[in-house]
């Protein structure tokens, strides 16, 4: 009888695994609501992928919190701007004090009905997140061809000023991302 053959291969991911491992961060209301993803089997398999995949759930949830922010802020310009009452005319000097404290203390009661200020701390807490996760991914060492694409991958997103950059090294990068996923039949990887 002969002995079952042991493979020591990495098992494969698929676009449907990550985004399984990623969905509890596809919308949230706020950062602190992220579940915790179990990467356990990604782990096993490379520490970078692991890493990876919570560094894209912190970067999603950033970005939500961020588009969070940005619409309580126009609404808080717009909630400003219809209490505002700015005259114009020359006035004592005394009178420009009392009304730039109007306008603070209407500012801080806007900011309290929008809620702005918070959404603001929320976000900045996210993309802290997701930079010291982009850090540690940096500086794990891969141990699969999966686990250099997604440092490539988070490096394209972290670094690349503008989509589809064409300025030294962006394009560079991008190739060598796509030759790595060709060579290594990765069909986990979002696009870039």
């Amino acid at each position: 009888m002969a002995e079952p053959e042991i493979t020591t291969r990495a098992p494969s991911f698929t676009r449907r695994t990550l985004l399984v491992a990623s969905v509890g961060a596809a919308a949230p209301a706020s950062f602190a609501e992220i579940v915790p993803l179990d990467t356990s089997r990604i782990e096993a398999a490379d520490a970078a992928m692991s890493l990876w995949t919570q560094w894209r759930a912190a970067q999603d949830a950033a970005d939500v919190l961020c588009q969070k922010q940005q619409s309580l802020e126009t609404q808080l310009m717009q909630l400003i701007r219809e209490s505002c009452s700015i005259d114009n005319t020359d006035c004592a000097e005394a009178d420009r004090a009392a009304q730039e404290e109007d306008e603070r203390a209407r500012w801080a009661a806007a900011d309290l009905a929008v809620g702005y200020s918070e959404a603001k701390k929320e976000e900045e807490r996210a993309v802290d997140i997701a930079k010291e996760l982009a850090d540690a991914l940096a500086a794990t060492p891969a141990s699969s061809v999966e686990g250099v694409a997604a440092k490539l991958h988070a490096m394209l997103r972290e670094g690349e000023w503008c989509e589809n950059c064409r300025e030294f090294p962006w394009p560079q990068v991008r190739s060598a991302l796509s030759d790595l996923i060709r060579i290594g039949r990765l069909d986990s990887f979002p696009e870039f």
